[in-house]
């Protein structure tokens, strides 16, 4: 296993600094703990996509079960790992860029807790 699970969503990865926007690379710790933040939010955003695209294409449903139409469990097995694999991909590759989006609005809210 390449990276832990909490709750069957992926860890979010290391991600390689060069990809982060320079003003998380330079900035204080409070900013690149706002960054870590999001970039939280969007490896559960990007997770929550990537299985619904493995849904829309019917093998997460033969997950165990021998009456598919291929009839070969395993289909349903490795359909299982797809949003995972796939979802972790584009994070170790710098995600979809919405976490640099948030970070304005978290470091406004700068520490403010509800």
């Amino acid at each position: 296993m390449s990276s832990p699970e909490i709750s069957g969503l992926p860890a979010v990865p290391v991600v390689n600094q060069a990809l982060e926007p320079a003003a998380v690379r330079n900035g204080s710790p409070a900013v690149q703990k706002a960054y870590g933040e999001a970039l939280s939010f969007e490896s559960v955003f990007v997770n929550q996509l990537c299985q619904q695209l493995v849904d829309t294409t019917g093998l997460s449903g033969t997950q165990g079960s021998t009456d598919s139409s291929s009839g070969d469990p395993s289909v349903g097995d490795f359909a299982s790992m797809l949003p995972g694999a796939l979802s972790s991909s584009i994070m170790s590759q710098g995600g979809l860029g919405l976490a640099a989006q948030l970070l304005p609005g978290l470091e406004s809210s700068g520490g403010e807790s509800s």
